[in-house]
Order: C-alpha cells, then sequence, then structure tokens
C-alpha cells in the first residue's frame, strides 16, 4: 500500500506530462465537458456560476 501511494503521483504526473506532449491537455479537455478540477459546483445553464442565495433580511425594513 505505501508503494502505491509512493508511486502514484509521479505515474499521474508522468502520464499528464506524456499526454500534453502529445497535444492533449487534459485540464483543458475537462474544463470543455464542464468537469471542474477544484472540485465545486457546475456552471449554470448561462455558463456563469451559480448565483449566491439572497439574504432573507435583505430588503426588510427594521
Amino acid at each position: 500500500m505505501t508503494r502505491l501511494a509512493k508511486t502514484g503521483p509521479a505515474v499521474v504526473f508522468s502520464l499528464l506530462q506524456q499526454l500534453e506532449a502529445l497535444g492533449l491537455n487534459l485540464p483543458g479537455v475537462l474544463q470543455q465537458l464542464g468537469i471542474q478540477s477544484n472540485g465545486g459546483t457546475p456552471p449554470g445553464p448561462s455558463g456563469a456560476p451559480p448565483a449566491e442565495p439572497e439574504s432573507p433580511l435583505k430588503g426588510k425594513k427594521a
């Protein structure tokens, strides 16, 4: 298990470098498919990020 943990990142990085040398930019392809690398929510239908929910206190008078 520790061997996999030690070699895994090097193998993945090497694969990404080889793909980039062949002209394939994996992060760019994933972004075009709508997959975000930061684990966030996907953009809305217009391509914009989802709107922030409005505060229930906004617009009320005290």
